[in-house]
């Protein structure tokens, strides 16, 4: 029987594909200079992870949006962690 814990950390990263779906264009147009710059760091890893589940979705892999699902918890972290760097340091939203 799986603990609460490990349930919860299944949400979390399952949630993380949404909230980073949210987060990339949010950051994006919000952010100015080289925080825009920085605020793109996460599609090195979320575009390649991108062309991959495209690609297993046309091999028919019943598997195809897993490497998105994995990725996702670390791009969005480190746009919730630049977001309130930005906001720490600038002491405003955008």
């Amino acid at each position: 029987m799986p603990s609460a814990f490990s349930a919860l950390l299944v949400v979390v990263v399952i949630l993380s594909l949404p909230a980073y779906l949210v987060l990339q264009p949010v950051a994006t147009i919000r952010l100015e200079g080289r925080w825009r710059v920085a605020s793109l760091a996460p599609l090195l890893l979320m575009l390649p992870a991108a062309g991959f589940s495209l690609y297993a979705l046309a091999q028919s892999s019943n598997l195809w949006p897993m490497t998105l699902i994995l990725s996702a918890p670390f791009g969005a972290v480190y746009l919730i962690v630049l977001l309130a760097v930005h906001h720490a340091r600038t002491g405003s939203r955008d």
